[in-house]
């Protein structure tokens, strides 16, 4: 057994009292704004970048942008703007040269982290510019070596000169979308003009609300544009991502981040049920926190930041930490006795087993799915139909908005600890689980189609759809993901492609007619006549056991690899496979 370190989040519900609710909706409210500042930002850089994008594909077709868009095919415009966005981008790099040089001056001066100034090599073909902040780089290494007092004012000075200089270009650079800011750029032209009157785009209040609180809105904006931009790209794999919006008191969920400093701890628990965050101070936990408080008693963990979230009419913590955690380098006597066991994951019931995990229980084979959307699909209709009525901005409208929120909220909360109590059944009660690898997002596909091809059995399909986003298979297999992990057992998700629904567990014939509404599975070749959902699980052991391939470290689990050299998997002690660091539970 082998200690490794971890992130993992410890999650807490809060009991805030009416001041400290009030402090609460404060600091949310400031990360909001701090997102909004931030967006707006990098919104005017992609419009100035994009104006100047229209320009040069104006004037490399010497057509407008109406004739652009109306006359050119599409595969001539995708190549025009390609065109236009090459030579921008490479007029940026011009534009961007001083910053450059003038920012590595800075990082130099500042040598974080390095005893002593390196004032670097000068190239030959160097500018001016370069050749004297390199003099100067020169002049203060030789001070520091020969009076450091007096170097520590030289370079306190020098950094007083120099990131006004560094800000200017960039707030300049960004106006001409030459240059994205990142988080902590517009969190630096933040600082330059905070101090200043309201009217004068200052922000005055800020000495209120811990600063975190506006840097963990500046990161979130940054976070949300660079998924955006590399979706563009295409460097971003999944479903395409929109561009980031303002976010709307009301509309947008409340959240915010705290960080913590080793040297000075401002996030830490005083007793079981009370922690303590800076600026807001002391706030009563409903549940107690012994677990984690002992962790940190023992040294086992250090605390890196805490995110409180609202959900409905509760509040949430969110402790992160890096935790020692001793991480298994072989399964358990019991996880060896049971082996390989193969899933078959679906809407009712949730999981069904190749074997059952108790040998004296069969029930243990199956896991039955806790659909509390369906549940309170009823009481959600009523309450959406009395929002519906309420007069918009009336008070009995944001009532009945809660009274939303609270049901979408609860059935959230309940699918969330059903789904991990099934999967830490699973990681502790096999040496390796095996599942059938999907794309959740094809699978509930709209079945409607269009007006010129209109889908079939809509209702049907809807209903299944439904049913099947209700039991969250996402949230189950990326919870299996990193607690097999932890509890020294290994995932197997085989391509998405391999028919084990169709395919007879006996004679490996496929019977393309079964469909997920069928009870039963027939083999029309060996006649084998068995529960479908059994055939299916049959079907991804016998699969798991002859394609097990390697590890994709990026996913956190193990890829059936098409093509490639394929290991056996033993039936009693799958071979220990390196795995990235899981997510956060």
């Amino acid at each position: 057994m082998a200690t490794e370190e971890i992130v993992r989040y410890y999650r807490f519900a809060l009991d805030p009292n009416p001041e400290t609710l009030k402090a609460l909706e404060r600091y949310a409210g400031a990360s909001r704004w701090a997102f909004n500042h931030a967006h707006a930002h990098l919104l005017d850089q992609y419009r100035a970048f994009d104006e100047r994008v229209q320009v040069h594909a104006q004037e490399l077709s010497g057509l407008s942008a109406e004739d652009i868009a109306e006359t050119l095919p599409k595969t001539e415009r995708v190549k025009l703007f390609k065109q236009a966005r090459t030579i921008v981008q490479g007029e940026n790099r011009e534009r961007c040269k001083d910053l450059k040089i003038i920012d590595e001056h800075r990082k130099r001066v500042v040598h974080k982290g390095a005893p002593t100034l390196d004032p670097g090599e000068l190239d030959e073909d160097a500018s001016p510019m370069a050749r004297e902040l390199h003099a100067r780089r020169v002049e203060l290494a030789a001070v520091q070596a020969s009076d450091p007092k007096q170097y520590a004012k030289l370079k306190k000075a020098e950094l007083a000169d120099v990131r006004p200089q560094v800000l200017k270009l960039k707030k300049q650079l960004v106006s001409e979308g030459a240059y994205r800011p990142g988080g902590m750029d517009i969190e630096a032209l933040w600082r330059s003009t905070r101090d200043l009157p309201k009217d004068q785009g200052g922000s005055p209040w800020y000495s209120g609300i811990n600063v975190y609180a506006f840097t963990s809105g500046f990161g979130r904006a940054d976070e949300a544009w660079k998924n955006f931009m590399n979706s563009a790209a295409g460097k971003r794999a999944g479903k395409r991502v929109g561009m980031p919006r303002f976010k709307k008191k009301g509309r947008a969920r409340d959240s915010f981040a705290l960080y913590h400093d080793v040297k000075n701890p401002a996030i830490r628990l005083d007793d079981p049920r009370h922690l303590t965050m800076p600026g807001i101070g002391t706030v009563r936990l409903e549940a107690h926190a012994r677990r984690l408080r002992r962790v940190l008693r023992r040294g086992q963990a250090v605390i890196s930041s805490v995110t409180v979230t609202r959900g409905a009419h509760r509040w949430y913590a969110s402790v992160l930490c890096r935790v020692q955690q001793e991480i298994p380098d072989r399964p358990t006597k019991r996880q060896r006795a049971n082996g390989l066991v193969a899933v078959d994951l679906g809407s009712q019931p949730l999981a069904v087993l190749s074997a059952p995990l108790d040998i004296a229980d069969p029930e243990s084979r199956y896991f039955a799915a806790d659909k509390p959307g369906a549940a309170a699909s009823k009481r959600l209709a009523r309450a959406q139909r009395a929002l519906s009525r309420c007069a918009k901005g009336s008070k009995r409208r944001r009532q009945a908005a809660q009274r939303v929120a609270k049901i979408h909220h609860l059935t959230a909360e309940r699918r969330a600890t059903h789904l991990h109590h099934v999967s830490k059944r699973l990681a502790t009660g096999a040496a390796a689980i095996a599942i059938e690898g999907f794309d959740l997002t094809e699978l509930t596909a709209s079945a409607r189609g269009t007006m010129d091809a209109p889908g079939t059995d809509v209702k049907v399909r809807s209903q299944f759809n439904r049913s099947l986003l209700d039991s969250g298979l996402g949230d189950l297999r990326q919870q299996l993901a990193y607690k097999t992990r932890w509890n020294g057992s290994t995932l197997v998700v085989l391509d998405k492609n391999e028919p084990t629904a169709t395919k007879c567990s006996k004679c490996d014939t496929r019977n393309p007619t079964v469909t997920p509404g069928h009870k039963r599975f027939n083999c029309p070749s060996c006649g084998h006549d068995v529960d479908r959902r059994h055939n299916a699980a049959a079907s991804i052991l016998k699969a798991a056991r002859r394609e097990y391939a390697s590890v994709a470290p990026d996913r956190g689990d193990t890829q059936n690899a098409r093509g490639g050299a394929a290991n056996p998997v033993p039936e009693t002690e799958p071979a220990a496979t390196p795995m990235k660091r899981p997510p956060p539970a």
